[in-house]
């Protein structure tokens, strides 16, 4: 499959994947967002690709399972350093590495997590937005 064509199917799978989280749907969630890893993954689309894997931690989190889902967060982290760095995903990344923190009660990575998301407001000119990725930091300070 070409590049192109797996960036296109991990796009759509992302948005599948957001449909049915919010309908509560969390196993086909999760599957949509395995599927779009994947493709995102072989279109070498490295930000969707971790974007991909951020919402298959909120899948974790929902239930709950936040020493999971810090370890997806973990490789999103690695992935989304490969990424465009013009893009908010590597801090899109560390704000949900916080929730899960501070879901496992772990204050100070928390807090660390936090001040590397905060970073954000450091981008300059204007980034790209799309449905796969959203974040600006303007819920930064409620989330602290």
């Amino acid at each position: 499959m070409s590049g192109a064509l797996c960036g296109a199917a991990g796009d759509l799978s992302q948005l599948a994947g957001e449909l049915a989280f919010d309908n509560g749907r969390y196993t086909d969630a999760a599957a949509s967002y395995t599927l779009a890893a994947s493709a995102s993954r072989e279109a070498g689309a490295y930000d969707l690709w971790a974007c991909a894997l951020v919402r298959h931690a909120y899948v974790g989190m929902s239930g709950e399972q936040y020493k999971e889902a810090a370890g997806v967060l973990s490789a999103a982290e690695r992935i989304a350093k490969r990424g465009d760095g013009s893009l908010s995903t590597r801090y899109w990344v560390a704000s949900v590495q916080a929730e899960a923190y501070a879901g496992m009660g772990h204050l100070t990575a928390c807090e660390r997590a936090l001040d590397a998301a905060e970073k954000v407001a450091d981008l300059t000119g204007v980034t790209a937005s799309s449905g796969w990725l959203r974040f600006d930091g303007s819920r930064l300070a409620e989330e602290r």
